[in-house]
């Protein structure tokens, strides 16, 4: 067999090594990679790859971690996927991650932003795309063989403790829902298949219980209704009782039907203008030829020859309907996964001279250039934003911040000095924003990666305001990013009266969760005291300090902060200063000064 370049060299490490483990580690000796790691939690486990395969074996994650595997393959229990693939994209791996791609969408951010900025290859592996039956379904619907299509069935039905006999079904962790598991999850290919045959799902409404006498805490039969953006209706079911197994789906058309049986080996479609069944039937198939054309595929990703058929997005996507469908029947009521994307994406810097603490410091020096120069910067390299606005004061000292905007190819505005919502809120309509992103001027190493996770956590989520700062900071201090509505903001313009909430911006819109829908991104991880911002001299001091020893460059975040924290006796030390000092001193200002009448609304 033929070798691609990537199978020829480089180390596969694989996570978790139970059946679906095993199978992976066989297509890829089968495929040609000699140089496989392994780490399982369970030493019986390793012990059975080392005999049975020759495998080098890990006892834990970061020792595997170590020998620098070019990709890992996620096969660990699905509680566990995003924790095992963000530690290894950290490392540099490219990524394979068994369906689902995890079982809640928290963190999910984190991984895509660290697969983009560090250029990974991540693929998701849903099998069912596949299978030479499925392959023909979609084949015939690319042709328009039956016409507009009306409607889709899918069924799959199978006993859970056939599936893996020679384990105790109890302990898989199908049966726990706390791994991940129950049969909504566990066969995400019903989900994913149909939704790659008949396009985007708009709508979800389920039904799902734990209804038999098997031993489980999750749900073992399940009945989801979806809508498509086509128009079409889909109906799935799945379960864990079915005592033989059952894998079909039937699509029907204004012109025709198509029949795929997993069980019977075939595909049957009808047209109308022939009156005729056709039939394409292929000898039983060998159900490991899907999975080792799913590796073969990853290969050839990984050589640069094919694009991933099932990336993050992809996958993320595909969750999002599952948890829906859960969601669903919890609530009995179907649920919009509608996406509608925003006309125009501005993103919007503040700066001003007259700092308190620290006045002029937005024009300040910083590795050469204006300290709000480099916010500039980062803010046009983001890909989802469209225009990048400063906006700035009418007081004379800010015309310099003016003519620096001017200067730096990006728009400039003025607007009230101490109404800093009202300067906001006039500059995203002046400039016909539909989504606003809110920096500040004083965070010279925002990240680009970070602001296009938050806007895109937006737009799947489809609230009016998501951040990694509010109502919860969860990211070191400099890095902060806020995504909102022009709707939402002009709400907020109009009822906001607080001092603390027109000098800020945002806090109407997360202090009134009552009133909006948020999202708020938080970080997977747990990371050492760090301040990126500029508030005072010493943080100054600190960045001046900073972008001498580090190279300046496109820096992702993570890699900056362990680099801070391995340094940390070369830099001086900032981390005494409170967080979001300046918020603080407007909350004590209420205290005396309780509102702040707000322009009038133009009628």
């Amino acid at each position: 067999m033929k070798k691609t370049a990537e199978a020829s060299c480089g180390r596969f490490l694989i996570i978790g090594c139970g059946s679906i483990g095993n199978r992976h580690l066989e297509n890829l000796k089968q495929l040609g990679v000699g140089d496989l790691l392994v780490f399982d939690v369970r030493d019986d486990r390793r012990r059975e790859v080392k005999e049975r395969f020759g495998a080098e074996v890990a006892t834990d994650i970061s020792t595997a971690l170590c020998k620098n595997p070019k990709a890992a393959i996620i096969c660990s229990p699905t509680h566990l996927h995003l924790e095992h693939a963000l530690a290894a994209a950290r490392a540099g791996c490219h990524l394979f991650i068994e369906k689902p791609l995890a079982d809640s969408l928290d963190g999910l951010d984190e991984l895509m932003a660290e697969i983009k900025q560090r250029r990974l290859q991540a693929l998701v592996g849903c099998n069912f795309r596949f299978h030479p039956g499925l392959r023909h379904v979609k084949s015939l619907l690319d042709d328009g063989a039956i016409g507009k299509i009306i409607s889709a069935r899918a069924h799959f039905g199978y006993y859970l403790p056939d599936w893996h006999p020679m384990e105790d079904y109890r302990k898989n962790y199908s049966a726990q829902a706390s791994m991940g598991g129950g049969v909504v999850l566990d066969r995400v290919h019903e989900i994913d298949y149909v939704r790659w045959l008949l396009g985007e799902v708009t709508e979800v409404a389920a039904m799902m219980n734990h209804a038999s006498s098997l031993q489980i805490d999750s749900e073992d039969v399940a009945e989801i209704l979806l809508r498509f953006q086509c128009g079409a209706i889909g109906s799935l079911h799945m379960d864990y009782v079915r005592r033989t197994y059952g894998c079909t789906l039937e699509i029907t058309g204004e012109e025709g039907t198509i029949h795929w049986s997993y069980q019977g080996s075939n595909v049957r479609w009808y047209r109308a203008e022939t009156a005729l069944w056709q039939t394409l039937q292929w000898p039983p198939y060998e159900t490991n030829q899907m999975y080792l054309e799913m590796m073969r595929h990853f290969l050839r990703v990984l050589a640069g020859e094919e694009e991933p058929l099932m990336n993050l997005s992809e996958g993320r996507r595909v969750l999002q309907i599952a948890l829906a469908a859960r969601q669903s029947s919890q609530e009995g009521r179907r649920l919009s996964l509608r996406k509608a994307a925003p006309k125009k994406i501005i993103g919007i810097i503040q700066a001003r001279m007259g700092s308190s603490r620290l006045p002029g410091k937005s024009m300040m020096d910083l590795a050469g250039k204006p300290v709000v120069a480099h916010a500039i910067e980062r803010l046009r390299s983001c890909e989802s934003i469209h225009q990048v606005v400063v906006a700035t004061t009418t007081a004379p000292a800010d015309e310099v911040i003016l003519q620096l905007a001017k200067s730096c190819g990006v728009e400039g505005f003025a607007g009230s000095p101490e109404d800093v919502l009202d300067r906001y809120y006039h500059a995203a309509v002046l400039h016909y924003g539909d989504l606003i992103v809110r920096v500040t001027g004083d965070c010279p190493l925002i990240d680009p990666t970070l602001v296009d996770v938050t806007v895109q956590a937006l737009i799947d989520s489809g609230v009016e305001y998501a951040s990694n700062c509010r109502p919860v900071s969860t990211y070191p201090e400099g890095l902060d990013v806020e995504v909102f509505t022009l709707a939402a903001l002009e709400r907020a313009w109009r009822e906001a009266r607080l001092h603390s909430e027109r000098e800020h911006v945002t806090p109407y819109i997360w202090r009134h969760p009552q009133k909006f829908t948020l999202y708020n991104i938080k970080c997977p991880d747990r990371f050492p005291r760090v301040r990126l911002t500029v508030d005072e001299s010493i943080d100054l001091q600190f960045l001046r300090e900073l972008f001498q020893q580090v190279p300046a460059g496109s820096w992702n975040w993570h890699d900056l902060v362990d680099w801070i924290d391995r340094h940390r006796a070369s830099l001086p030390d900032n981390t005494t200063i409170p967080r979001d000092q300046g918020y603080i001193d407007s909350l004590i200002c209420e205290s005396g000064i309780e509102t702040v009448q707000p322009v009038p609304p133009h009628e």
